[in-house]
């Protein structure tokens, strides 16, 4: 797979946390809605689609999605569909299959991100922007739970998880997404609060984010100062510019083993 396509997807290696999705932390209304829905979404098998504003932590929830599903043990497969172009997408996501006179089932390669994802999660971070023929392919395999990998039928025993900007439906109406795909991806959706429906949350989730910093710097824990959890209660977007820092942070610098193993010595 060329460098460029390995860059928009990613196969998460399944490390249970100890922690909540950072956008399930708090107690406010807003966000006992959304863990009582993300648990409803997470028993069935269909597809679940999270809408949110840009700078909510989605793929959090969409982790939180596989792991209480019954295919947690599985695979949980990332794809950027915002990224790269339209041919480059589908090698990516339908690999590229040899010939075959079949027409039954859609027909990918062993290669594939669908393949990688069998039996786990797939996970389609900004769904909308999915090329329309890449949207055909896929609503094709929904349907059908089926494919075939390299000329063989295979169940993929899967689920379809998918995120994207509130204005999806928008897009379902202008004919710029299909209709049919966007029922199979939300037969949950799940419609994430922004901070300012929840700024009551705002000092959990700033001490969850301290924490895991202080993880991935094997330093010492450290709390927030009385001052400090006010100072960040106001204003809420700057509160929104802090929390978005600090998850960049922890994106470029995930923990690890070895820096959990140092800061217990």
């Amino acid at each position: 797979m060329p460098d460029a396509a390995v860059a928009l997807a990613r196969v998460r290696p399944l490390r249970p946390s100890s922690r909540q999705a950072i956008e399930l932390v708090g107690q406010s209304a807003a966000v006992s809605r959304v863990d009582e829905l993300l648990r409803r979404a997470a028993s069935v098998d269909g597809g679940v689609l999270l809408t949110a504003e840009p700078g909510v932590a989605v793929e959090s929830v969409a982790h939180e999605v596989h792991l209480h599903s019954r295919v947690k043990h599985g695979p949980y497969v990332i794809v950027e569909c915002q990224a790269g172009d339209a041919a480059g997408l589908d090698r990516l996501m339908f690999g590229a299959p040899e010939p075959t006179p079949h027409t039954d089932l859609e027909c990918i390669s062993a290669e594939s991100r669908i393949a990688a994802a069998r039996g786990g999660t797939l996970y389609l971070r900004d769904v909308a922007e999915l090329p329309a023929a890449v949207q055909a392919r896929l609503a094709r395999i929904a349907r059908d739970g089926e494919v075939r990998v390299d000329g063989e039928p295979l169940a993929l025993g899967w689920r379809l998880v998918a995120s994207s900007a509130p204005t999806i439906s928008a897009d379902v109406q202008a004919h710029r997404f299909r209709y049919d795909l966007c029922r199979r991806l939300s037969t949950a959706r799940i419609d994430l609060p922004s901070l300012r429906e929840r700024s009551e949350d705002i000092p959990a989730m700033a001490a969850q984010l301290l924490e895991e910093i202080c993880d991935a710097l094997a330093t010492t824990p450290r709390t927030f100062t009385n001052a400090a959890l006010a100072l960040s209660m106001s204003p809420v977007d700057y509160a929104r510019r802090c929390l978005d820092t600090a998850k960049a942070y922890l994106a470029a610098h995930p923990r690890t083993e070895g820096a959990r193993a140092q800061r217990r010595a």
